[in-house]
């Protein structure tokens, strides 16, 4: 009986126990819910379109005979500085063949190799729109240098017109730190010179010539004419500034002694007795005619007469005349 009942007897499940359905959220999305609510878009790539270029510019490549077989004088001109830019690294070559002695020469021949060869390596080495736009940019560069000619010529005109100035106006302070020509006063001609001046009068043409008058009346004496030769080799060396204004002067004469003997050292002058003043003959009798006036004015020291204006310097030493004439110069002009 009880065997019978063991073989009909089948396990339950125990009421406490949760089952499979009770885990069930209605709220929850199954996967095949999932996918059918799901919907995958795929990014479409972008389209790449090629335009064909209508020029072989900047591809390395033979450019075309209306570019190739022109003359770039953009290159030619600034040959090394276009060189860079362009990437033709060789055209460095000419910057330092120009210190070279001689170097000049093979610097011109690759300007010129540089010109003729420039269309070509400007149209292998950039990409340019058109044959317009290739023209346009090298053209640039000889339009920078006429630019930059121009420039420079304005401003060397300048400077050699100052440099030209300021030699014409040389002053006495530039030149003679130790010499001052104002040390000694303007001073005047007097007006009876004028007066009592005839056209036969010896240097009467100083009073008309429009000329500055350098003067000076001395003995003919070794020192007298190593003066004089200074003075006129000084004179030389401005002579572009001083001989349109100026009027070299020197008035030297020999001193005999009784025997008729020519005196030629300032000691035998000095110790003879029977030597005299150098005497001047003016027409009207007087002495007062210009050549009466210089024999008493400029017999010590150099006279610098502008008989225009009625004035005139005394200038002690040789060194200072014609430093001192460069001085009025640009005071009486």
């Amino acid at each position: 009986m009880d065997s019978e009942n063991d073989k009909n007897f089948e396990p339950k499940e125990a009421s406490g126990l949760p089952n499979q359905e009770d885990y069930h959220d209605p709220n929850e999305v199954t996967l095949d819910d999932f996918f059918d609510k799901v919907t995958v878009k795929k990014k479409e790539t972008p389209k790449i379109f090629l335009i064909p270029m209508d020029n072989n510019s900047g591809t390395g490549e033979e450019a075309p005979d209306s570019i190739a077989h022109k003359y770039n004088w953009g290159a030619f001109l600034f040959n090394w500085i276009w060189g860079i830019k362009y990437k033709k690294w060789s055209l460095l070559v000419i910057l330092p063949l120009i210190f070279i002695p001689y170097g000049f020469i093979a610097a011109f021949v690759m300007a010129l190799w540089a010109g003729a060869k420039g269309n070509q390596w400007a149209w292998e080495e950039v990409i340019y729109k058109n044959e317009e736009d290739f023209h346009k940019a090298q053209r640039a560069w000889v339009k920078w240098w006429i630019s930059l000619a121009s420039v420079l010529v304005l401003v060397l005109g300048i400077v050699s017109g100052f440099i030209i100035s300021k030699k014409t106006n040389a002053s006495v302070e530039d030149i003679i730190p130790s010499y001052s020509l104002w040390a000694s006063k303007e001073l005047t001609i007097p007006q009876e010179v004028y007066d009592d001046t005839r056209t036969s009068d010896k240097y009467s043409n100083f009073l008309t010539t429009g000329k500055y008058i350098i003067y000076w009346i001395k003995p003919q004496t070794d020192i007298s004419v190593k003066n004089k030769e200074y003075i006129e080799d000084s004179f030389e060396k401005y002579k572009d500034v001083l001989a349109d204004k100026f009027m070299l002067y020197p008035d030297l004469y020999e001193v005999k002694d009784a025997s008729g003997n020519v005196l030629t050292t300032k000691e035998d002058i000095k110790n003879d007795s029977t030597v005299q003043d150098v005497t001047a003959s003016c027409e009207l009798g007087k002495d007062t005619c210009i050549t009466a006036w210089l024999y008493k004015t400029c017999d010590k020291g150099f006279c610098i007469i502008n008989a225009n204006d009625k004035k005139y310097y005394k200038v002690r030493g040789k060194e200072n005349v014609v430093k001192s004439a460069l001085k009025l110069l640009n005071k009486w002009k």
